[in-house]
């Protein structure tokens, strides 16, 4: 009864604003010793207003007189509290956010660059594995034409002198093959594309594999089903692609090669498939084994030669000249490689 409601309400309003609040507010008289409220406006939220911290005592003077309490509440504070930190929250989480990408981005960046190390080191110990080897056997014939009791031998030096014209020939084989991956890889080539049968080509390779494997006590099979074997290819990298894939098929058998290289139609393709019973490869290592440096790994063994860059030489050239390569293997059992190519003239024969 000592404070109006009116003016009550009209006091809270100023003091509110003064404090820059413009929230919709109720309010309340809270009593002692009962514990009731003896105001509450609006009247639904006398429960909130009960539970209400936010009080101030009403009439601190009156030592004697029951203790009265001015109890505020906000119905809408949570909502304004929201509104109130969104921006920094929003940014916030917006930071977060690029902080977890950047760190995921850092990460995967490692992995890789840790990989091409891996890589790179790989190619590089093969590289001094290949040229050690030659390098070694000129240094031999050399210090052998320069002994005295050579250098008046012709037959000697004839024989030595080939020997290093030899390995000489297979170092700059090397160079050349690791150059035209550059060239490949930044497509400064040029393909000289004609039509050619790939039968031809692949007797010529097949004949001259036969004789290495022939030696390991194997044998090289052909099976030429395909009806239309011509197809348009730069005759020279096709050749060097068949011969890389019968290669490795003599390379990574360890005991008698068993090679079967067989062609036939299907839906405008010439499909070449090169298979061997060799050492085969993991599951987990078939999907990279088409990339630049990349061989299978052996551990510290080198009985198997190369630089890992055979494979990706051939999918670059396969796709340059419209065509598709794959791999099948399985571990211990041997290796399928498989070309397809257009035909010339897009016959849609049965095959396989």
């Amino acid at each position: 009864k000592r404070v109006k409601p009116a003016v009550l309400d009209s006091l809270l309003r100023t003091s509110l604003r003064d404090a820059g609040i413009s929230l919709d507010y109720a309010y309340g008289v809270f009593a002692e010793p009962d514990s009731a409220l003896k105001l509450a406006q609006p009247a639904k939220y006398g429960g909130q207003l009960l539970a209400s911290d936010l009080r101030a005592r009403l009439f601190p003077a009156d030592i004697f007189s029951p203790r009265h309490d001015l109890v505020l509440f906000f119905p809408s504070r949570s909502v304004f509290l929201l509104q109130q930190i969104w921006p920094q929250l929003g940014a916030t989480i917006v930071f977060m956010v690029i902080i977890a990408l950047s760190f995921v981005y850092t990460i995967r960046t490692i992995i890789q660059q840790q990989r091409v190390s891996v890589l790179m080191t790989d190619f590089i110990n093969n590289m001094t594995h290949e040229f050690k080897t030659p390098i070694s056997t000129v240094a031999l014939a050399v210090e052998a034409i320069l002994r005295p009791d050579v250098i008046s031998r012709r037959e000697k030096i004839r024989r030595y002198s080939g020997i290093i014209m030899e390995e000489n020939g297979r170092m700059r084989k090397q160079v050349e093959k690791i150059l035209q991956m550059a060239v490949l890889e930044r497509g400064e080539y040029e393909l000289h594309v004609m039509s050619v049968d790939a039968h031809e080509i692949l007797q010529k390779a097949v004949e001259g594999i036969a004789l290495q494997v022939e030696e390991r006590k194997g044998t090289v099979t052909c099976s030429y089903e395909a009806r239309s074997s011509v197809i348009k290819v730069d005759p020279m990298h096709f050749t060097n692609t068949i011969n890389n894939l019968l290669d490795n098929a003599n390379k990574y058998s360890p005991d008698a090669p068993r090679i079967l290289v067989s062609t036939h139609n299907i839906d405008g393709m010439l499909v070449i498939r090169i298979t061997d019973n060799g050492i085969g490869i993991r599951a987990e290592d078939l999907p990279k084994v088409f990339e630049r440096f990349y061989r299978v790994p052996t551990g510290n063994v080198h009985n198997v030669k190369g630089f890992g860059l055979g494979l990706s030489y051939v999918k670059l050239l396969v796709t340059a000249m419209g065509g598709e390569v794959g791999m099948n293997s399985k571990f211990g059992e041997g290796t399928t490689a498989e070309l397809k190519i257009p035909t010339e003239n897009g016959e849609r024969g049965t095959g396989n």
